[in-house]
């Protein structure tokens, strides 16, 4: 009696990477290929790496010495190989079945299966990996570990640093009073002019934008953030709230947060539009407290005191930050 022989395709995977300062996101894309037969790993050679890269990259040799480390560890069946462009051998190896990425090079795994299926190829399994973030919300990066910002790992070597796009005392109390909730490392607030580039007296939309604009405006290179706030008058339901908005913005991106708002007395807003004055200069001479708005704030006058504004402050940036926290939660 003939038995009959049973054929079992190997499944082969393909991702690559320069690996510099080998950290948590490269291990997690790195312990992808584990769940393959066999993959190849690509490392970018020290010329390619150089052009890819505004600072020193360790050799190729020691980039290559800890990803065989680190995939030996966890028992992962892979070849290494040197490439020189972002493709390596993923376009012409008719061997692979799958390609892993990041969530940053995903787009890249796109362009590589669009040259398989015009030289007649199949196309690749696309394999994304989440990205993993530091425990200052902020992406884990080879830039930063060697920067000394964070470790491996991701935890912080260094005070977060923040800049806020106003000198007003009671938003910085709120930034630092949302930011001792948001992180547990320690952080470092500063102060600076940033213009919101809208009208004294901001309405609805404007609100937003003021906020974005003075977040855009305090960002330079040594922060790790910038936080702006604008405090403006949103209408709904034919009446006036007050509220405070807050943008947090990281270089590239901003996140958005509101406060708790309150109903304006029907008579202010009246005088506001009359006088063609600001919620704050009425309140001042309401109030009989000059620059109100820099202290306890409007809604401290109209509440007898309940509330300040630098609870305001405080929960526009906190809601800010609920986007970022979201994304790092669900991402480790």
């Amino acid at each position: 009696m003939k038995t009959a022989c049973v054929v079992v395709a190997m499944v082969k995977a393909v991702l690559g990477g320069t690996f510099d300062f080998l950290h948590v996101g490269h291990e997690r894309l790195l312990c992808e290929s584990k769940k393959f037969d066999s993959a190849v790993v690509g490392i970018t050679s020290d010329a390619f790496a150089r052009k890819l890269k505004d600072r020193p990259v360790n050799s190729y040799f020691e980039r290559k010495r800890k990803a065989v480390s680190y995939l030996s560890g966890i028992g992962a069946k892979f070849e290494i190989i040197e490439i020189n462009d972002p493709f390596g051998n993923a376009v012409d190896d008719d061997s692979l079945d799958a390609i892993i990425v990041s969530e940053e090079t995903e787009k890249t795994a796109g362009l590589i299966n669009q040259k398989r299926e015009g030289y007649g190829k199949k196309p690749l399994k696309i394999i994304t990996v989440p990205i993993i973030y530091s425990e200052d919300c902020l992406r884990i990066s080879s830039v930063r570990v060697a920067s000394g910002l964070i470790d491996r790992n991701g935890k912080r070597a260094s005070p977060v640093k923040v800049n806020v796009g106003s000198t007003n005392e009671s938003k910085l109390e709120g930034v630092n009073l949302a930011l001792a909730r948001v992180f547990s490392c320690e952080f470092h607030a500063s102060a600076c002019k940033a213009s919101s580039g809208i009208d004294e007296q901001p309405f609805g939309e404007d609100t937003f934008t003021g906020a974005y604009n003075r977040a855009v405006g305090a960002y330079t290179r040594t922060c790790d953030y910038s936080i702006g706030i604008e405090s403006g008058l949103i209408f709904h339901m034919g009446k006036f709230f007050d509220l405070a908005v807050a943008v947090v913005y990281d270089g590239e991106t901003g996140t958005t947060g509101t406060s708790m708002g309150f109903e304006v007395p029907k008579e202010v807003v009246e005088r506001i539009q009359s006088e063609r004055r600001s919620f704050g200069s009425i309140v001042d001479e309401l109030s009989g407290v000059k620059d109100i708005g820099r202290k306890d704030g409007a809604i401290a006058y109209f509440s007898n005191n309940i509330l300040k504004r630098a609870e305001m402050n405080e929960q526009c940036v906190s809601c800010a930050f609920i986007p970022r926290i979201y994304k790092a939660r669900v991402q480790k």
